[in-house]
């Protein structure tokens, strides 16, 4: 979801240093969210914010939870809807929110897959990673997961992983 902001200031930092931040930060917001600026602004701060106060910043997703609790979901769906509301039928804008909107679904249903593996409920939790797959592999080539065919296995295979080693521990106790 939140690659577009990170790559596009990776880019301009590296052709200038010195550059002012917070400028460049609000040329973007305005530029590429348009009507939707203001609650996606909050949404990327309070994605920072949570990256920069957990023990864990990374990507595969099989730590997600430390950082995508369900209350902090809840403040994310908040911007990303009124967002949504505000981009309704505008072009490029609402495209463009679709693809930071995917990226917070993304991490919405794979939280649910590991809430319920945590509470031991095995079919509802291969319901929602059966779930998340036809979510990721809905989008074509280009949408939004570029690489959605090749990516979904391998965050299954992840999960997987991270849930035979928890057995594994459970029964080595």
């Amino acid at each position: 979801g939140p690659q577009g902001l990170e790559l596009y200031m990776y880019c301009k930092l590296l052709w200038n240093p010195d550059l002012d931040v917070a400028r460049e930060l609000a040329l973007y917001y305005q530029n590429y969210y348009g009507p939707a600026a203001a609650p996606m602004k909050r949404y990327h701060e309070a994605l920072e914010a949570a990256a920069r106060s957990s023990r864990y910043y990374g990507s595969g997703g099989d730590q997600i939870e430390k950082i995508f609790t369900d209350d902090f979901l809840k403040q994310l769906g908040e911007f990303i809807q009124k967002a949504r509301e505000q981009v309704h039928g505008k072009e490029p804008y609402e495209k463009r929110l679709e693809g930071v909107w995917a990226g917070y679904e993304f991490a919405r249903q794979l939280r649910e897959f590991f809430k319920l593996k945590q509470n031991l409920k095995i079919l509802e939790a291969n319901q929602a990673m059966q779930n998340l797959e036809k979510f990721v592999l809905s989008y074509k080539e280009g949408d939004v997961f570029d690489n959605g065919p090749n990516m979904y296995p391998g965050i299954a295979n992840l999960c997987l992983r991270v849930h035979l080693k928890e057995i594994q521990e459970q029964a080595d106790l």
